[in-house]
Order: C-alpha cells, then sequence, then structure tokens
C-alpha cells in the first residue's frame, strides 16, 4: 500500500511539474512595453504618441530603413527614438549625426533595457502606440503608415 501511494504521489508531482513547464512565455510586447514603462514615468510617456524602438543588430536591411526614418523625422516632437543594442555611441553618431542624436526625442539605451534576444521580434524595428501615458500597440516600423 506504501508503495501504491508514493507511486501516485510521485505521478501528481510529476503531474504538476508539467503543467507548471507547460507555462506560456511574456508575450515580446509586453516584456518591452513593461520595460517602457518602469523606465519612463507616464508623465514622460504623455510627451509622445509614438516610440520606434530601432535594435541596432538583427536585420541589417530593416535597421538601415528604421535609421532612415529617424533622420527623415527627427523634427516630429510626437516621436520618441530609442536606439538598442548599438555597437558603440560613436559608430551611431557617424551613422545618423550628432545633431539627431543630441536631441530631446532621442533615447540611447546603453544598458540593454529594451533589448530581448530570446525573441526573435527584437531584431526588427518596432513602432510602439503611446496612449494615456501607457503602451498601447506595436507594430513592424514598415507598418508605420497604419497607425
Amino acid at each position: 500500500m506504501w508503495k501504491q501511494l508514493m507511486r501516485r504521489g510521485g505521478m501528481a508531482c510529476m503531474l504538476a511539474f508539467t503543467i507548471m513547464s507547460c507555462k506560456q512565455p511574456v508575450p515580446y510586447e509586453e516584456k518591452v512595453g513593461d520595460a517602457l514603462e518602469r523606465l519612463l514615468p507616464g508623465e514622460v510617456l504623455n510627451r509622445y504618441r509614438h516610440i520606434v524602438l530601432v535594435p541596432n543588430g538583427g536585420c541589417p536591411g530593416c535597421v538601415s530603413e528604421a535609421e532612415d526614418y529617424c533622420i527623415r523625422h527627427q523634427a516630429d516632437s510626437t516621436l520618441l527614438f530609442v536606439f538598442t543594442n548599438f555597437v558603440s555611441r560613436k559608430e551611431l553618431r557617424i551613422k545618423l549625426g550628432k545633431t539627431l542624436l543630441e536631441r530631446k526625442n532621442v533615447w540611447l539605451d546603453d544598458e540593454l533595457n529594451l533589448y530581448f534576444p530570446e525573441y526573435k521580434e527584437s531584431i526588427y524595428p518596432a513602432l510602439i502606440e503611446v496612449k494615456n501615458g501607457k503602451i498601447g500597440r506595436f507594430a513592424n516600423l514598415e507598418e508605420a503608415e497604419e497607425f
């Protein structure tokens, strides 16, 4: 009888472990959104309608297009440009220009707070909607016209 209880108890533990290990990972959008809301107070987020997140790694063509987008729209004070996973500030300054990097609506994520290499989405530039100081929808930067 003791053996039967031990077997059933062991099976119950195994079943519980299996259920716990099947827990879904946090979606990329939620991970980035939580990090943004933690790092930027609501009053800062309220200054912007959108955040352009540019991870300088991964898809080179996508990153180049995002950098061009940032250069073309740098004067738009409703956009916050965030660069993460870059090699060096010097390289960014050479590629984007000193003027762009000194703008108030540009943030250099030196500490990689917004780069999550475990997510495949982290290599693509994103356009992130901001509503009432909270993070909203995410889209690929190429879909910027839809926002």
